[in-house]
């Protein structure tokens, strides 16, 4: 006998909304299951495992494409608009200064170096154009930094290797609910499930 897998369990299996002391199933889990990855994201600094030539990821992804040790596979890889608000590390009123970018930002990953630091600055401008603000740019060198910049490295990749079906995108519309609750963050990250989802 077969076990069924999904959000109403099953035989061995409990919900996430059971775990919760809830119903089992239905609407709801999936709020649960997008509220449970934003808080990881957002309170977690899990760092990424290497784990050697004979592992499942044997080095970093971005050296794994640059020396070309990947799958030929076609790839739909995409970012929210506003990404890097999720990753950034903090508001709007926190990021007045570049040395709040070092703070909050950059803390953040570590082997981050002063030269490379300040390689970013050199690239991302200072507030005026196009950054109004320096949350603005904070949050632009974290979504390139955590999704953008590997979308397109993998795309390129891909694309100069003669694979066919190649397609990036970028989800220009925001979570209702989150955004109603965090406008400054824009179509953050996530928002492209809750219209997966239905809006639950």
């Amino acid at each position: 006998m077969g076990h069924r897998w999904g959000t109403d369990g099953g035989p061995g299996i409990r919900s996430v909304k059971e775990r919760e002391g809830g119903g089992g199933g239905g609407a709801g889990c999936e709020e649960v299951l997008v509220q449970r990855v934003q808080s990881a994201i957002n309170h977690a600094n899990v760092p990424l495992v290497v784990e050697g030539a004979d592992g499942f990821l044997p080095d970093l992804p971005f050296h794994l494409i640059a020396s070309g040790k990947f799958t030929n596979v076609g790839l739909v890889g995409g970012h929210c608009t506003n990404d890097g608000g999720t990753f950034v590390g903090g508001t709007p009123t926190q990021f007045n200064s570049e040395d709040d970018i070092r703070r909050l930002l950059f803390t953040r990953y570590s082997g981050v170096t002063a030269a490379t630091m300040q390689r970013a600055f050199e690239l991302y401008p200072a507030p005026g154009s196009p950054f109004k603000t320096e949350y603005e740019r904070a949050s632009q060198m974290a979504q390139d930094i955590v999704l953008g910049c590997m979308d397109l490295q993998l795309a390129q990749a891909l694309c100069s290797r003669g694979v066919d079906n190649v397609f990036t995108f970028r989800w220009n519309s925001p979570h209702a609910v989150l955004f109603e609750e965090t406008p400054f963050k824009g179509v953050m990250h996530t928002s492209d499930l809750y219209f997966l989802f239905d809006g639950k």
